[in-house]
C-alpha cells in the first residue's frame, strides 16, 4: 500500500498516477493511517511555512516513517522537506535560474534536461524556485540540471529518495520512459519492509534510465562547463560525442 500524505492540493494527479500503474494507495491524515503503509509519498506544494497545517502534518508523518522505517519518496516540495528534516539547507530562491526551473506564467511546468549520476541524460518537468543546497546526513545527489541545481537525491543510510521535478504529470513519450523507471523504483521500495527481514540489501537497487535526449554540441559544451566542479572528469567526458575513448582521453589530460 502506497501512502500519500494528506492536504496535497494536487492529490488527484498523484492518485491517478498510482492507479494507472495498478498500485493501491491511501491518503494519510495521521499516524494511525500510516501504520499499514509500505512506502510514503510526500507531495509537491507551496513553500515550507506558507501552510502551517500541512507543514505540521508532514513533519509528524515524517517522524512516524523514520521511527517505523517506512521508505519515503519526496516530490518537489516533498524532496526539499525530507532533506531539510534530515539536516539539509535550502536555497530560498534560485534567482536568475527561475527562467529554467520556475513554472510558466500559466502554471505549466518548464521542460529541461538533467544529468544522472551515471552520466546519462533525460528530460524532466520543473516548477520550483527553491532547491536543496547543503546535504543532510546520508544524502547524495543522483541528478543535476545543467545549471548545477540538484534534481534528485538519495539517502545512503535510510530508504528515502527525492526528485525535484513532477513524475506524476510527465506526459511526453520520452518522459514516460523516465516515469516508468521511477515507478519501478517505487515498486521495489514498496517491498522493502517485507524483504528487509530476509536480509535484502535495498541499497543495491539500481534503476537504469534510457537516454532519450538529442543534444547539440553547443548545449553539451555549456552543460559540461557548468558541471565542471560538480561531477568527475570521466562523467563529463562521457557527455562529449566526439570523445570515443574516455579512459584514453583521461590519460592524455592527466599525463
Amino acid at each position: 500500500m502506497v501512502g500519500i500524505v494528506a492536504l496535497c492540493r494536487e492529490e488527484e494527479q498523484y492518485t491517478q498516477w498510482l492507479s494507472e500503474r495498478q498500485l493501491a494507495y491511501t491518503i494519510v491524515h495521521d499516524e494511525a493511517e500510516a501504520a499499514g503503509v509500505a512506502v510514503m509519498i510526500f507531495c509537491g506544494g507551496p513553500d515550507w511555512g506558507k501552510r502551517p497545517e500541512r507543514d505540521a502534518l508532514d513533519r509528524r508523518i515524517y517522524d512516524y516513517c523514520v521511527a517505523h522505517q517506512i521508505p519515503m519518496l519526496g516530490i518537489c516540495r516533498g524532496m526539499q522537506e525530507i532533506a531539510y528534516f534530515m539536516g539539509a539547507a535550502l536555497i530560498e530562491d534560485v534567482g536568475e535560474l527561475n527562467a529554467i526551473h520556475k513554472a510558466q506564467t500559466n502554471g505549466a511546468s518548464r521542460q529541461h534536461a538533467i544529468l544522472l549520476s551515471d552520466g546519462r541524460q533525460t528530460m524532466v518537468n520543473s516548477r520550483h524556485h527553491q532547491a536543496v543546497k547543503k546535504f543532510g546526513r546520508g544524502f547524495k545527489a543522483t541528478a543535476y540540471s545543467p545549471d548545477g541545481v540538484v534534481e534528485a537525491i538519495e539517502n545512503a543510510e535510510y530508504p528515502a529518495i527525492g526528485v525535484q521535478f513532477h513524475p506524476e504529470n510527465l506526459v511526453s513519450i520520452k518522459e514516460r520512459k523516465f516515469k516508468r523507471g521511477l515507478q519501478q523504483r517505487l515498486e521495489l521500495m514498496s517491498m522493502i519492509n517485507s524483504v528487509l527481514r530476509e536480509g535484502f540489501a535495498w541499497r543495491a537497487i539500481d534503476i537504469i534510465f534510457t537516454r532519450n535526449i538529442p543534444s547539440n554540441d553547443t548545449d553539451i559544451a555549456n552543460m559540461v562547463n557548468t558541471l565542471k566542479d560538480i561531477v568527475s572528469e570521466e562523467t563529463l567526458l562521457a557527455q562529449i560525442p566526439f570523445v570515443d575513448d574516455v579512459q584514453s582521453e583521461l590519460e592524455k589530460l592527466n599525463g
